[in-house]
């Protein structure tokens, strides 16, 4: 009799480590495996900005999402009022049909271990390239000035711009998205502060690609 049960002990163990077993072959098929219930804790505490597109035959979900929280006070050395809401790691989501299609590691595109945000926030959005199709920008603090990234969605997939082939944009603009000013020949306007105080303009152009600056 204790053999048998042993026996049973033995196979239920197996099949219980078996059916915890998750092969990820490689992230595209991880992110397709997924869908926003088990992927994390979606609340209305850790999702920072939530989009929806309303184009016939293409809709889809941009959410921007704290996946660790490292809270800051007052005492801090590094607390600021542009991160005293939330602070830690993001995601930006990509949402389609209910599950996840893309998503960006704002953290590893910023270079920064964590970011900040003054509170929940709308995406601007704007046709930047004028290409026809909606472009967004997230910023987070950076010094006397803002660091920007800009994307559009394409094909079911996040594409982040280039501005002189760097993936941030700096601006002295203080809003987590900001609605840039437009010059006559539809070229990006940016205000940026000067070393020795006061302001100075770039102009960025859609050059093939990218931007460009004049």
């Amino acid at each position: 009799m204790k053999r048998i049960i042993n026996i049973c002990a033995v196979v239920l163990i197996a099949l219980l480590l078996s059916s915890c077993t998750v092969v990820v072959e490689d992230e595209e098929s991880y992110i397709e495996s997924k869908d926003i219930q088990n992927h994390y804790d979606v609340s209305s505490n850790n999702v920072v900005v939530k989009y929806c597109n309303d184009a016939k035959n293409n809709d889809y979900e941009i959410m921007l999402v704290q996946t660790d929280e490292l809270p800051l006070s007052p005492e801090d050395d590094d607390f600021d009022i542009y991160k005293s809401a939330y602070y830690g790691e993001f995601e930006l989501w990509l949402i389609k049909d209910e599950s996840i299609v893309d998503l960006l590691n704002l953290n590893d595109l910023f270079g920064v271990e964590n970011i900040g945000f003054i509170g929940k926030f709308d995406l601007v959005r704007d046709d930047l390239n004028n290409d026809g199709k909606m472009d967004f920008n997230i910023g987070i603090i950076n010094e006397n000035s803002f660091n920007y990234i800009v994307f559009t969605v394409k094909e079911n997939s996040f594409k982040v711009f280039t501005f002189d082939g760097s993936k941030i944009l700096k601006s002295a603009s203080t809003h987590h998205s900001e609605e840039f000013e437009r010059g006559a020949e539809g070229e990006i306007v940016i205000t940026l502060p000067k070393n020795v105080g006061g302001f100075y303009e770039k102009r960025y152009y859609w050059k093939g690609d990218e931007f460009k600056s004049n």
